[in-house]
C-alpha cells in the first residue's frame, strides 16, 4: 500500500510546508488539514454507522487510507464576530467538541504522531519528570507550585534556584516581543505572595553545566544536537535567550550515551508517544539532567544550524514508514534532501506566501445575528 500522509497544522507553520514540500516532490500522497479552517470554510462530517464503524469526510478525501498522520499543530477557533457573545461562546464550544471527535476517529488505522489521546499527558511538566525517573534518567530536584511560603522553603535547601514558566510566554512591547525565560529566582519576588498565587511556577536548583543538548527521536531513530552557548546572557545562561543574539550559540552533532537512548525510549513508551524532543544539561561532572520533552518541538532550526544531522530527510523517511519501531532508511531514500536548500529557494518561499495569504482568516459581517 502507497504511503499517504495527512499533516494537522497552520497556515503559518514553516516545519509543516517544508515537509509538504519534500513529499510531494517526491511523489507521495500528503495534504495538510489546517485546523484553523474551521467552521469556516471547511465543511466536515463524520459518522457512525448503526452496526459500528465510522467514517469522517478526512478520510473520505483519500482513495486509500491514510498511513501516517503528523498531529503539528492546533488552531484557535474563529467562529466569526457577527455572533452575539452568547452564541458565540456555544459555537466554540460545540466546534471545539465536535474536532475533537474527529480527531479521535481520523485515520484509526494510521501512525500518530503523535497519538491525539496522549498528546495532553505527555505535555505535562510534572507527568514528564516523574516518568523519566522511572526510566532511568536523573531530573532535578523540582517544586511546582503557587505557595510563596513552599517556594521560600525550597530555596533553604538549595543554593540558588530558578524559575520557569509552564508555558513560554509572550508580550508584544515597543520595539519588538518580551519573552519568559529560565531564570534565577530573584527572592524578593516572593514578597508579593498573591503574585505567584495567581501564576504558579516551576522552581528547580540551579544546575552548573557544561553545555545542553537537544536529542530528536523519531521511532526509535535518535539525532543529538551538542549547544554550546557562546555569549552570556544571563547566570543561568538559557541557550534560547542566547540565540536571540548573531553566533550566540554554536550546534554540532553529538552522540547519546546508550543508557541515555534506552531511559529516553523508555520514556516515551511511558508516555505513549512515538516522537520527541528531548533537552539535557550535561553538568560538570559529565552527568545527563533531563529537563523536558516536547512531544511536538521543532527541529529545522537545528539541521539549519548544522547540516550534518540530517532531521528533516529522517522525519519524512518516519512519516513514510508508517510505523512506531521505526530505526531509519539504509540508505535513506530522501539522502540528500536538507531543509536550507529549500527553506532558501524561490519557488519555496512564493509557494508558502501563497498558502498563507489564501488561508488568511476569512473576514466576517458584523451585526448578523444581534
Amino acid at each position: 500500500m502507497p504511503p499517504r500522509i495527512l499533516i494537522l497544522s497552520l497556515p503559518d507553520d514553516v516545519h509543516a510546508h517544508c515537509v509538504l514540500w519534500v513529499l510531494r516532490s517526491h511523489g507521495v500522497e500528503c495534504t495538510i488539514w489546517y485546523q484553523s479552517q474551521f467552521p469556516f470554510p471547511d465543511r466536515l462530517s463524520l459518522g457512525i454507522a448503526d452496526r459500528g464503524g465510522a467514517w469522517t469526510s478526512i478520510d473520505a478525501a483519500y482513495e486509500s487510507p491514510i498511513t501516517a498522520v503528523w498531529s503539528r499543530r492546533f488552531g484557535v477557533l474563529d467562529v466569526g464576530d457577527d455572533l452575539h457573545p452568547d452564541d458565540a461562546a456555544v459555537s466554540q464550544e460545540e466546534c471545539g467538541r465536535f474536532l475533537n471527535c474527529l480527531r479521535f476517529l481520523v485515520a484509526p488505522e494510521a501512525l500518530w504522531i503523535n497519538p491525539y489521546d496522549r498528546e495532553f499527558y505527555a505535555n505535562s511538566k510534572a507527568v514528564q519528570l516523574a516518568q523519566a525517573v522511572r526510566s532511568g534518567l536523573m531530573v532535578p530536584d523540582t517544586l511546582m507550585s503557587n505557595n510563596s511560603e513552599a517556594v521560600q522553603a525550597f530555596m533553604k535547601r538549595h543554593d540558588r534556584i530558578i524559575y520557569k514558566p509552564f508555558y513560554p510566554a509572550q508580550w508584544q512591547i515597543a520595539g519588538g516581543v518580551a519573552s519568559t525565560f529560565t531564570t534565577i529566582l530573584d527572592p524578593t519576588l516572593l514578597d508579593d505572595p498573591e503574585s505567584l498565587q495567581r501564576c504558579p511556577g516551576i522552581f528547580q536548583p540551579l544546575v552548573r553545566k557544561k553545555y545542553e543538548a537537544r536529542v530528536t527521536i523519531c521511532g526509535e531513530v535518535a539525532l543529538a544536537a551538542r549547544i554550546d552557548v557562546r555569549v552570556r546572557v544571563s547566570e543561568v545562561n538559557d541557550w534560547r535567550q542566547a540565540s536571540l543574539s548573531a553566533n550566540g550559540v554554536s550546534i554540532e552533532p553529538l552522540e547519546v550515551p546508550d543508557q541515555i537512548l534506552r531511559g529516553c525510549l523508555c520514556l516515551m513508551k511511558r508516555l505513549g508517544i512515538v516522537f520527541g524532543c528531548f533537552d539535557f544539561i550535561i553538568d560538570a561532572e559529565g552527568h545527563w539532567v533531563f529537563l523536558e520533552v516536547n512531544p511536538m518541538g521543532q527541529f529545522l532550526w537545528v539541521e539549519e544550524a548544522c547540516p550534518e544531522i540530517p532531521l528533516l530527510a529522517t522525519f519524512c523517511d518516519f512519516l513514510l514508514a508508517g510505523r512506531a519501531d521505526f530505526r531509519g532508511v539504509q540508505p535513506s531514500s530522501l539522502c540528500g534532501v536538507h531543509c536550507t536548500g529549500i527553506l532558501k529557494s524561490t519557488a519555496f518561499s512564493q509557494w508558502f506566501e501563497e498558502i498563507r495569504i489564501a488561508h488568511r482568516p476569512p473576514v466576517h459581517q458584523k451585526g448578523v445575528s444581534e
